[in-house]
């Protein structure tokens, strides 16, 4: 019993430390030439990766969305920490650290490939997900916007990765709108 107790009081503890709130920030773009940048505002990530304690809030995030049961909820919850992610790898690109911030972009990925998953659970449950895919859209659309204004930043050893990163974003792109066109069909 004392056991049960204090995993939960551990649990809580993060919970409550860790808890972060939802900032939304308008993202400068540096590039030249002006274009439509897409009306899509990233979350606050709160603690960075380059911040010594950024272990707890990631290991809080994955034990959050492995707690999470409604497949619907679980995909706006990792949508969440994928846009975090991804604007934990802007921030970092800006102060340099772009080692760190092409892993947390990956990172970013890993989150919403699960959010993508977790979406077409739901669509398969026959719950309503149309919001839901239009704001995946959305974005992936945003991520795919900072990466390319960001792509001169990452030096020539990191390029690759970076590059690699950006096609995989463009793969999910292409899976929502399938997926938002087969729910505009029914």
């Amino acid at each position: 019993m004392t056991k049960i107790r204090s995993i939960f009081l551990f649990i809580l503890f993060f919970l409550i430390i860790f808890n972060s709130n939802i900032f939304a920030a308008e993202i400068s773009s540096p590039s030249a030439t002006p274009r439509a940048n897409v009306n899509y505002f990233l979350a606050y990530p709160g603690i960075l990766p380059d911040n010594p304690f950024y272990f707890m809030k990631a290991t809080r995030d994955r034990l959050v969305s492995m707690l999470i049961n409604d497949t619907r909820k679980r995909a706006e919850f990792n949508l969440l920490t994928s846009d975090k992610r991804m604007f934990a790898g802007q921030i970092l690109i800006e102060k340099g650290k772009t080692e760190e911030a092409v892993i947390a972009i990956s990172k970013s990925n890993n989150y919403f490939h699960h959010a993508l998953g977790a979406a077409q659970k739901t669509a398969q449950e026959k719950k309503q997900t149309n919001d839901l895919y239009e704001k995946m859209l959305l974005s992936i659309s945003k991520h795919i916007e900072l990466m390319d204004d960001y792509a001169s930043f990452i030096p020539k050893g990191e390029q690759d990765f970076y590059k690699s990163e950006r096609s995989r974003m463009a793969e999910f792109q292409k899976i929502v709108q399938k997926e938002i066109s087969k729910t505009e069909k029914k």
